[in-house]
């Protein structure tokens, strides 16, 4: 995420440098140095210097420590006992919560993408505390800030669908199958 170790002394002497490239393999978050540079961030501060970014960053989608959606279906699905309560904790939270409603649909497992700072007490199997969702704002320079408004749009309309999901669970099958179909021919669509 660049938020610690030796690759901030690497983006300090780099990033400035037009004939540089910086690659992103896998996923940033949000609120972090690698993010805002992936978001367009012109300037970023680095050691308590401000450096103008020149260098190209670029991401490789695709390469991760991480299983994918795939991957992690195959691994739950082989489990001999099935676990009782199964939590998404990390990833976007779009990405999450469409995993968890994948993981119930699909398996008819007690799964949830609580938000950061949620406490669910194991032994007694319940919540202490359900933390709500709060907006991690990015940086936004002025050159990329009417970008980054239409692309908010697009992040708006990706969380109302959330929303639009998690209100027809409990609806027949044969809807919800129809549903997804459409939401996964939109993305086959889109997906670059």
């Amino acid at each position: 995420m660049c938020d610690a170790g030796r690759i901030r002394h690497h983006l300090k002497h780099n990033l400035w440098r037009s004939d540089s490239t910086i690659v992103f393999a896998g996923y940033q978050a949000v609120g972090t140095l690698g993010r805002n540079l992936l978001d367009g961030a012109k300037d970023v501060r680095l050691f308590g210097e401000e450096i103008h970014v020149s260098a190209k960053i670029c991401r490789i989608d695709g390469i991760s420590g991480h299983a994918d959606r795939e991957g992690l279906l195959r691994w739950i699905t082989s489990l001999t006992k099935k676990p009782k309560k199964v939590f998404i904790v990390h990833g976007e939270d779009l990405t999450a919560d469409l995993f968890a409603s994948t993981l119930r649909s699909r398996l008819g497992l007690d799964a949830e993408a609580p938000y950061s700072g949620s406490v669910f007490d194991i032994a007694k199997g319940r919540w202490e505390i359900r933390a709500q969702p709060h907006r991690v704002e990015k940086l936004e320079s002025k050159a990329s800030s009417r970008a980054n408004t239409v692309f908010g749009r697009l992040v708006a309309a990706g969380q109302r669908l959330v929303a639009v999901i998690k209100q027809n669970e409990g609806v027949a099958n044969k809807d919800l199958a129809k549903f997804a179909d459409q939401i996964n021919a939109l993305c086959d669509k889109w997906q670059r």
